[in-house]
């Protein structure tokens, strides 16, 4: 049986298309609109769904009886993914249920837990990313499209990581880090910091140190 679930969808921009994309195969949920930050998109249409207004407008939408919302804040950096966990966390204080998509880009019923849509879309999107055995990745972070990931590798919450990066095996990612485009991470990173080029080295953040240069063994 075919169930229409409404749903709502948090930010309008270019990471909300992608996911709405992968959403609107599956049939079986009804986006009711958007909200965005900038008052000036309301009322205007993204892929012909209506922008209903600002993030100030989730408390009466879920008091009108939507209750399922998901994520379309995209993140090019740990302070995107900041913005990306506060606005989840301020709609689950709401009550509103979070849904999310799991790696076979089913949409999955998510509760109070964190916000993966940024893994599974990168990997939808034909870039394909790629997670090996034993890794695990923090919520309200956004791995772009065409990163590898070894085995056993921890990615913090809200890390960013660019398109096409690398990381090797073993090594963690702390949270809020930004990993740059075609960075080759060879040892750990700290959290809040930057790391870029090959190998991967710190420039910056709170605690700059060399995070390449020293190999993980096999």
């Amino acid at each position: 049986k075919v169930v229409n679930y409404r749903m709502l969808n948090i930010h309008a921009g270019g990471h909300a298309k992608a996911v709405l994309e992968v959403i609107g195969r599956t049939g079986r949920y009804e986006v009711v609109g958007l909200l965005d930050v900038d008052p000036g998109k309301a009322g205007t249409k993204v892929m012909g769904y209506p922008i209903l207004g600002t993030d100030r407008e989730l408390a009466r939408l879920h008091h009108a009886g939507i209750r399922r919302a998901f994520m379309g804040v995209g993140a090019v950096s740990a302070a995107g993914a900041e913005l990306r966990a506060r606005v989840f966390r301020h709609a689950v204080d709401l009550g509103f249920e979070m849904v999310t998509l799991d790696d076979r880009f089913r949409v999955r019923r998510n509760g109070r837990g964190h916000d993966r849509c940024g893994r599974a879309v990168g990997r939808e999107r034909r870039g394909v990313s790629r997670r090996g055995h034993d890794s695990v990745i923090g919520g309200h972070g956004l791995v772009s499209l065409g990163v590898m990931i070894a085995g056993g590798v921890e990615v913090g919450e809200g890390a960013f990581l660019g398109v096409g990066a690398a990381v090797i095996q073993r090594v963690k990612i702390g949270a809020w880090a930004t990993i740059g485009a075609g960075a080759v991470v060879l040892d750990d990173v700290p959290g809040g910091c930057v790391a870029v080029g090959v190998p991967g080295r710190v420039v910056g953040g709170d605690k700059p140190e060399p995070a390449g240069g020293t190999s993980k063994p096999a």
